[in-house]
């Protein structure tokens, strides 16, 4: 997902007018792309779109997703980790 899709989400879940005040050109699109994969449900209108389970789910995951960490270790040209001897 892009940083834009991110937020986006989770300003559905997040605000409950979440949907006014928007003009950014990939809006539709990226509502369009929501509803294809399951992510929302848009009831008739915008203002009544909802997060379904998958969704929940997926804002679920993302909320829990670790800090990533830094991993120290010599590569080959093809970027295979060369074993410690």
């Amino acid at each position: 997902m892009s940083p834009y899709e991110i937020k986006l989400l989770l300003d559905i879940f997040c605000i409950a007018d979440w949907y006014e005040s928007r003009s950014e050109p990939i809006f539709v699109g990226t509502l369009s792309n929501f509803e294809t994969n399951g992510l929302i449900e848009l009831g008739g209108s915008i203002s009544t779109a909802k997060l379904t389970i998958k969704g929940r789910a997926h804002v679920s995951q993302l909320c829990n997703l670790p800090f990533p960490q830094e991993i120290k270790q010599w590569v080959d040209h093809t970027g295979n980790p060369i074993p410690n001897i």
